[in-house]
């Protein structure tokens, strides 16, 4: 039976005095915790703690397990960490496994327990132990004091297939609109068949923007008259990958003229 582990291999530079105090508080957190990390455990943020308490304190909090009640005194840390002459090096287990919020929620504990300005970028490989179909992929983790960041394969990969099996195509325009005093842009998500250009969706972007102005039977629209005298403009246009355009869908409005031009026919009926 296959095995799915992720592997990693990453450092953070710190002295050989943080390391020890790090490896110690570790020691307090594996497994059945201390005596003193239960007693820090239901602190609330703002105490005057210790190096070693602030990182006893972070991780018995924020590890996975934990109960919002923190009733949870049995943690397990799937990662192996060790002392290196330029800071700690981590690594996987025995098993070569390594569970990346663990080691990303350790790691940001020793950032702020010795107020460090630094960032670890984790690059992470998810693997199998037999050649499964689609078992392999990747991932990427940065780490701060302030943060932790993750972004998985995946969500390119799903887009991607989608994409290929609507037969849609993506892209960012910008477009310009003249005013009396001055000239305003914004950005446009435009998505439409693969069989229709740029060119031509953003031209019927253009006849969108005034439904009561009749649409013209150029394709390659780049100018158009508004109601009031205003004049818009058609920009460059951009491909984009189909994450791209899930992304920044979340904050530019998207055009997509199969269900905008029928909205519009509808509007007249």
């Amino acid at each position: 039976m296959a095995t799915y582990p992720t592997q990693a291999s990453f450092m953070l530079s710190c002295t050989p005095e943080q390391a020890t105090t790090a490896l110690d508080a570790l020691n307090h957190i594996q497994g059945d915790i201390s005596d003193l990390a239960a007693a820090l455990l239901p602190l609330e943020a703002g105490h005057n703690l210790s190096p070693l308490e602030t990182i006893i304190w972070h991780c018995v909090r924020h590890h996975r397990d934990q109960m919002p009640d923190l009733s949870q005194f049995d943690l397990d840390w799937c990662f192996h960490v060790e002392d290196q002459d330029n800071g700690l090096w981590f690594t996987g287990n025995d098993d070569r496994h390594i569970e990346l919020g663990d080691a990303a929620v350790f790691m940001q504990a020793v950032m702020i327990a010795f107020d460090l300005d630094t960032q670890v970028v984790i690059t992470a490989a998810k693997t199998a132990s037999k050649p499964v179909l689609n078992a392999f992929s990747g991932s990427v983790l940065s780490v701060t004091k302030d943060h932790c960041r993750y972004h998985d394969l995946q969500p390119f990969v799903d887009a991607e297939q989608e994409a290929h099996q609507s037969g849609r195509s993506f892209y960012v325009c910008t477009v310009h609109e003249a005013l009396p005093e001055h000239t305003v842009s914004r950005h446009v998500l435009l998505t439409g068949s693969q069989s229709i250009s740029a060119k031509s969706i953003g031209a019927l972007y253009l006849v969108s923007l005034d439904p009561a102005i009749p649409p013209p039977c150029d394709p390659a629209l780049e100018t158009r008259l508004l109601a009031g005298g205003r004049t818009v403009t058609l920009g460059a246009c951009q491909e984009l990958s189909p994450y791209e355009f899930a992304v920044m869908a979340a904050h530019l409005p998207v055009f997509n003229p199969d269900t905008a031009m029928s909205d519009r026919g509808r509007a007249k009926s």
